[in-house]
């Protein structure tokens, strides 16, 4: 990351600054996603794994909400979609989207830590989650799925404080 460097903005968050020239096209950083859902309205047409839309998914015969191209995706999904799957089958029913993005993230954190990569900018606690900045009516909904995610996590996976969670929530959640 030598031609960036990265700066706070009161108010913003922050952001980067060049510090050579750039041409279209350039590519200025490259960052894997640190785990990815597919949204609710799209659930039954496009595969979970690599996010095609396809016709005709298999869906997962355990959870019955996961839907994959074939096998090939089902299998290169199933690291991630393995505690997903039976948290699902616990929980009885399938959590927004917010909710499985959440606890995917948290799954991968437990299990990797917070640095993912040696070119990852920042971690996911130095993101700004906005919390203090949400009006009332975006506040009310993210009680509503804090206290969703507490029912849907499963009590054998490691427990988190409420700020973690909630601070994962903020990050994750759109802001307008």
């Amino acid at each position: 990351m030598e031609n960036v460097v990265i700066f706070d903005s009161p108010g913003k968050g922050r952001g980067l600054k060049a510090t050579k020239e750039f041409w279209a096209g350039d590519v200025i950083f490259s960052e894997p996603s640190l785990s990815a859902v597919v949204f609710d309205s799209l659930a039954e047409r496009i595969c979970h794994s690599c996010f095609r839309r396809q016709e005709k998914l298999q869906r997962c015969g355990q959870c019955k909400f996961a839907h994959y191209c074939d096998r090939t995706c089902q299998r290169a999904a199933w690291a991630e979609h393995k505690q997903e799957c039976s948290a699902i089958k616990a929980y009885g029913k399938v959590p927004n989207e917010n909710i499985r993005l959440v606890a995917r993230i948290m799954w991968r954190l437990d299990k990797e830590g917070s640095l993912m990569s040696d070119m990852q900018l920042i971690t996911l606690d130095e993101l700004e989650d906005h919390l203090n900045d949400m009006q009332e009516d975006d506040l009310k909904e993210l009680k509503v799925d804090i206290h969703n995610f507490l029912d849907y996590w499963p009590r054998n996976s490691k427990q988190h404080t409420i700020d973690d969670i909630s601070h994962i929530f903020g990050v994750v959640r759109p802001h307008i």
